[in-house]
């Protein structure tokens, strides 16, 4: 049910976002070319673009106007644009993160995770049939960085930096995807500018079948007898706090890994199936505008980069919290996000007077 409203969604917003593009087309541009184009659209292509303003359906017939009155070095700098953006969303996705990372955060601060998975416009590819281990994701790696501690005032100071930059970079993705389409002309569809945005949006479904790929996967062991009476107010305050602070500073998290089934199998390799179309649709959407300059180019994929840059680097910090949080129980395959490092540190005092000892 939930699928069939998305996508109604989706059609209904395609409809209303074509009926208003059919009167912005050509009628602003990037920066870098836009007074030869418009002197061009309102002298040798006046008439057509009238029509068009009129509603006639000559969308088409005005962009051949406007590429056969354009310079030829004019459109070999467009050729270079469109090249660049064509090759952007593969280069995106050795930036991006991976749906499993999204969902091990999203285990903890569910609205912090959608708004990483939000900013950061690609995903980082898997091979079919392959799906890393979240449990291994969160095993402490040595030699790695370890998040201090923080107090409840320096907690809730982190996570407002955290949420101003993954806020800054959700805007910056849609604004970006937005002008992407609003300022230029799609040769597949040229009364269309929404396909930018659609390409932007894509990838939080893809972080949900993540989501749903990790609960296949693994199971959360919490203190039920100590929740079972837990009503919704508490429950709430539970998320808020945990919404509100950093994952180092968290109460403890079991994870469990299960055997594989044949449904995580088919969701797993949808995933990746679906990660390859979405990088795809991206390419063809952004080496089929027209009418931007190298350097508009170059500032549209300068500011996709640095949103995906700074979400893969609060989802890292994030991750690494929790990751130099852990506890592996011995004889047991699963660890534990515990709220400090005060029991990490007791065990290595405790090592370290056994070897005094001894």
């Amino acid at each position: 049910m939930a699928h069939t409203e998305a996508l109604l969604f989706l059609i209904l917003s395609g409809c209303v976002s074509r009926a208003l593009a059919r009167h912005t087309r050509f009628v602003n541009f990037f920066p870098m070319h836009r007074t030869e184009l418009i002197k061009t659209r309102d002298t040798a292509c006046a008439e057509l673009f009238a029509r068009k303003q009129a509603g006639d359906q000559v969308c088409h017939p005005l962009l051949d106007c406007m590429l056969e009155h354009t310079s030829e070095a004019v459109k070999n700098d467009i050729a270079g644009a469109i090249v660049a953006l064509g090759l952007m969303p593969s280069m995106l996705t050795f930036l991006g993160s991976s749906t499993t990372e999204i969902a091990l955060l999203a285990k903890r601060r569910p609205l912090l995770a959608l708004l990483i998975a939000s900013g950061s416009p690609s995903v980082s590819p898997v091979r079919t049939f392959e799906y890393p281990s979240p449990v291994e994701e969160l095993k402490i790696r040595e030699g790695g960085l370890v998040p201090p501690y923080f107090s409840p005032l320096q907690a809730a100071f982190v996570s407002m930096v955290e949420y101003a930059l993954v806020l800054g970079a959700v805007a910056n993705v849609y604004t970006a995807a937005f002008y992407a389409g609003r300022w230029t002309i799609n040769m597949v569809d040229c009364d269309t500018d929404f396909y930018a945005l659609v390409w932007a949006v894509l990838t939080i479904p893809l972080h949900i079948c993540g989501l749903w790929c990790l609960a296949l996967r693994t199971e959360t062991k919490n203190d039920n007898k100590a929740r079972r009476g837990d009503g919704w107010k508490s429950v709430g305050l539970r998320w808020l706090r945990h919404e509100a602070t950093p994952c180092i500073v968290h109460e403890k998290l079991r994870l469990v890994q299960k055997p594989e089934t044949y449904l995580f199998v088919v969701v797993s390799w949808w995933m990746a199936t679906y990660t390859a179309v979405h990088v795809l649709y991206g390419t063809i959407t952004f080496s089929t505008l027209q009418f931007l300059g190298w350097l508009d180019s170059l500032k549209l994929i300068a500011r996709l980069v640095t949103s995906a840059i700074v979400c893969r680097a609060v989802l890292m910090f994030e991750l690494s919290g929790m990751r130099n949080a852990m506890e592996e129980p011995s004889g047991a395959e699963d660890y534990s996000l515990v709220s400090n490092d005060i029991d990490f540190m007791k065990s290595l005092t405790g090592k370290s007077r056994l070897r005094a000892k001894t």
